[in-house]
Parts: C-alpha cells; sequence; structure tokens
C-alpha cells in the first residue's frame, strides 16, 4: 500500500509534460501545413471560393466529429483516441505530400479533420483526470502554451522549407513529427482514466448525440459557458480571417510588407499566450477566481478589436496584438477549468468535445461571417461586429456561477 501512492504521484507528474510534448508536436506539425494549403491548393487551380471551403471542410469535419471522440474517450480511455488522432495525422500528412488533385486535398483534409479532432477533447479530458482543481487552470494552461509554441515554430519551419525545397516537403516533415509524436505515446503515456469508470459509460454511442448536447446546457451556468467559449472563439476567427488586409488597408502597405507584419503580429500573440498559460495562469486564477478570469478575458478582446478598428500605426498594432493574446490567453484556460469542474469524470471527454464542436462550428462560420461583412461593409466591420458579439459574450458571462459557490452551497 505504501508503493502505491508515489506510484501514482509519479505517473501524474509524468503524464502532464507528455500531454504538452504531445500537443505542441501536433499543433506544430499543423502550424507547419496551414500557411502553405492555400498556396498548395492554388497550384491545383483552385478557386478562391475553393481554397476558403478547403478551410471550412477540415473545420465541418472537427465540428461533427469532435463530441463523438469526446464521447468515446470516456468509454475507452483518453490515450487510445490520442493514439488514433496522432497515427491519423501522419497518415493525412503523409498524403498531402502526394496529393496531385483537388479532390484528393479535399478528402485528406476532411479525413484529417476527422481524425485529429480527437486529440483536443482526450487531452483536455486527460488533464481534468489527473490535476486536482485547485491545479487544473495551470494543467489547462498548458494546453494553450503547446498551442502557441506550434503556432509560433509550425508556419516558420514550414515557410523555410517550401522555400528552399518546395511545397511538399514540409508536409513530409510534419508526418514524420506526428509519427515520432505518435511512437512517445505509444511508450510513454500512461491512461488516466479508471477502469471501474470506463466500465460505467457503456451505453450507445451516436455520431450527432443530441441529448448529450442537451443535457450539457441543463445547467443555466454551464449554458452560458458554451455560449460565452462559441461567441469568443466566432469574433476571433471573424478578425483573424480579415486582419491581414485590414492591415494593409489601415497602414497602405503592400501586400508583402502586411504579410510579413502580420507574421510578426502572430509571434507576438504567440509568446503572450506563451507567458500567461505556460506560467502566469494558474497564479491569475488562485488570485480573482475562474468566472472573474474569464469576464476580465473579454474586456481584453473587447479593447483589443476596439484598437484594431482605429489605430493606424505599427505600435498600437502590437499593442492590439498583445491585448488580444492576454484576452484569449486567460479566458479560454478558465473556461475550460470551469466546464471541467462542472463535469463529473465520467463524462469530462463528453463534455469537452462539445466544446470543442461549438468551437468549429464557431471557426466554420466566423471567416465567412468576416468576409461577407468586409465585401460588403468595409475594413472595420468585422471589428465592430466581433465588438457587438464579445460585448454579448461578456454579458452572459455574468451567469457563470463559481464552481466553488455551487459546490459550498450544495453542501
Amino acid at each position: 500500500m505504501t508503493n502505491v501512492i508515489p506510484k501514482e504521484k509519479k505517473r501524474r507528474k509524468i503524464a502532464i509534460p507528455i500531454i504538452f510534448m504531445t500537443l505542441f508536436l501536433d499543433l506544430m506539425g499543423f502550424g507547419i501545413v496551414l500557411p502553405l494549403l492555400p498556396l498548395y491548393a492554388k497550384q491545383l487551380h483552385a478557386s478562391y471560393n475553393q481554397v476558403g471551403a478547403l478551410t471550412t471542410a477540415y473545420a465541418m469535419m472537427e465540428f461533427i466529429f469532435a463530441p463523438l471522440w469526446g464521447r468515446l474517450s470516456d468509454r475507452y480511455g483518453r490515450r487510445p483516441l490520442i493514439l488514433l488522432s496522432l497515427s491519423g495525422s501522419t497518415l493525412a500528412f503523409a498524403v498531402l505530400g502526394f496529393s496531385w488533385s483537388l479532390w484528393m486535398l479535399f478528402l485528406v483534409r476532411a479525413i484529417g479533420g476527422i481524425l485529429s479532432s480527437a486529440s483536443l477533447p482526450a487531452a483536455q479530458a486527460y488533464i481534468a483526470d489527473t490535476t486536482t482543481p485547485e491545479t487544473r487552470a495551470k494543467g489547462m494552461g498548458m494546453i494553450g502554451a503547446a498551442f502557441g509554441l506550434g503556432f509560433i515554430f509550425g508556419p516558420f519551419i514550414g515557410g523555410t522549407l517550401s522555400y528552399y525545397f518546395g511545397f511538399q516537403t514540409p508536409f513530409f516533415v510534419a508526418a514524420a513529427l506526428c509519427f515520432g509524436n505518435f511512437l512517445m505515446a505509444l511508450a510513454f503515456l500512461p491512461e488516466s482514466l479508471k477502469p471501474e469508470t470506463r466500465e460505467g459509460n457503456r451505453g450507445p454511442v451516436r455520431l450527432i448525440d443530441v441529448k448529450a448536447l442537451l443535457d450539457s446546457v441543463k445547467s443555466p451556468a454551464v449554458g452560458a459557458l458554451l455560449a460565452v467559449m462559441a461567441l469568443s472563439t466566432f469574433a476571433f476567427a471573424n478578425l483573424q480571417s480579415m486582419w491581414v488586409f485590414t492591415l494593409q488597408s489601415a497602414l497602405h502597405l503592400p501586400s508583402e510588407q502586411a504579410a510579413r507584419l502580420y507574421g510578426y503580429l502572430l509571434a507576438v500573440i504567440g509568446l503572450v499566450v506563451i507567458i500567461i498559460q505556460g506560467g502566469l495562469i494558474g497564479r491569475i486564477v488562485r488570485r480573482f477566481g475562474e468566472e472573474m478570469t474569464v469576464r476580465g478575458g473579454m474586456v481584453f478582446l473587447i479593447l483589443a478589436f476596439g484598437l484594431i478598428t482605429i489605430v493606424k500605426s505599427y505600435p498600437m498594432m502590437i499593442l492590439a496584438a498583445a491585448l488580444l493574446a492576454a484576452g484569449r490567453g486567460v479566458s479560454d484556460p478558465a473556461m475550460t477549468t470551469i466546464l471541467s469542474k462542472r463535469s463529473v469524470q465520467s463524462s469530462q471527454g463528453s463534455i469537452m468535445g462539445v466544446a470543442q464542436s461549438l468551437g468549429s462550428l464557431s471557426r466554420v462560420l466566423g471567416p465567412l461571417w468576416g468576409g461577407f461583412l468586409f465585401q460588403h461593409y468595409g475594413p472595420a466591420s468585422p471589428m465592430v461586429s466581433g465588438i457587438i458579439v464579445l460585448l454579448a459574450g461578456l454579458a452572459l458571462s455574468l451567469r457563470i456561477e463559481s464552481p466553488h459557490l455551487h459546490m459550498e452551497s450544495a453542501v
């Protein structure tokens, strides 16, 4: 009996860094490929509408399948779903390098969206399994830090490799990274969900489980929280799709300089997110609580959108990017933490899958809405729309009840 507790502590201590590395390498592979896909599609004679649809196809598959993978992780464990996602990403990236026609590109991206959407809900549920309520925000913050690092290094590596070795080489490098990641997880990643918990989740599993979604939003606080998460993601996707064109218009830049500035701003966002989610988020949540952290993040996002709407200088754009990163950096892990505390362990994967699915839907609709506004109402309109959406999210965040207060009242 004396050896059980030290072994359990050692297992938990090792698990978080392995999950971090798994997500970092997975997101770096994704970041390597993502900036190159539009150019690769154009080489295959895609129209601009088809290039946009290529992104939508990936996000739509995530929207459909993320809840399914979350529920399966509750039934079969987190580890099998993470391994499935990594092996699927390996195959998808490798086939991308051999694609010779546009229909193959669409098919591979759709399959990649289906399989890769298993990793995030399983990883979030894994963090929830292996952390205490007091350390969960810090654990969720590490997921955000992995995202930030992956999106800093990935596009840089992909751009450099494509410049020297052609468009296909980065796809094969991404596949190699994912395969190495798969081998690392296979060798060192333990299962986090107890067998007796998995045995309690043997009911029917549906592709689109309307009941699971309705059950998830039955609590007003959970429903409000999921709505805030979706609205925040929608506003950010709406901004991200048109930001480079807003920069070009506001600062009167040629395309090459606008693209370079956009890359610098993304690097600023990545660095700020890493600083916040990699080290500060635990202290921030302990000081202010999860719900106040969410509201503070929403305020930062509103200020960032406002600055982007009106500024005409490089320093102010950098400040706007830093505020944008701070808003997402503090609010995202705080919302995920509240969501995990609202869920019993046996349904962690399901609720994370629902959250990711709603986020994917927001990433499908946000760019379409931003493009429509930009074309018909000018460069500032996506930002103004984003401010309105974020204000609605801030108002809804007032309905998010503190998990600690909820538990105390239940006692």
